[in-house]
């Protein structure tokens, strides 16, 4: 009888500790999201042309546009490639919060995430300079 209690007791601490993780990591992936987004809205208003970028990774992304004078702003363009952003950011937050709760166990795995979060900004700069060349131009 006491195992069956410890088992249970067990299952129910790691389906506690499963969705801690996922909470905090898609509530750090959205402020991340939200940082990176304001970040892009500022520069854009400043040079009067508000959510241009989301705009123009938008028709990049969806309609393969190759040309940044031919794109408009629209509400597809920038929800959509929104929706993007924040899914990839929510996914990225679960992958560090999972990385990290496995750090508290393991310290070791600390130097993994600091070698993949390097890893991560080369691979992020090289797609974007290669899939979206034109929009360094």
């Amino acid at each position: 009888m006491l195992r069956r209690e410890t088992y249970e007791a067990v299952k129910t601490r790691d389906a506690r500790s499963r969705s801690r993780v996922l909470l905090e990591g898609i509530a750090v992936g959205m402020v991340g999201a939200a940082v990176v987004a304001l970040w892009f809205l500022i520069l854009d208003a400043m040079a009067g042309t508000p959510f241009r970028t989301p705009a123009l990774l938008g028709a990049a992304l969806f309609d393969g546009a190759r040309d940044p004078a031919a794109v408009a702003i629209t509400p597809r363009l920038v929800l959509g490639y929104t929706a993007v952003h924040l899914a990839l950011f929510a996914t990225f937050g679960v992958a560090i919060a999972g990385l990290f709760a496995m750090a508290e166990v393991q310290p070791k795995v600390l130097f993994a995430i600091f070698m993949l979060l390097c890893c991560l900004v080369v691979v992020s700069v090289a797609a974007a300079a290669l899939l979206a060349q034109w929009l360094f131009e």
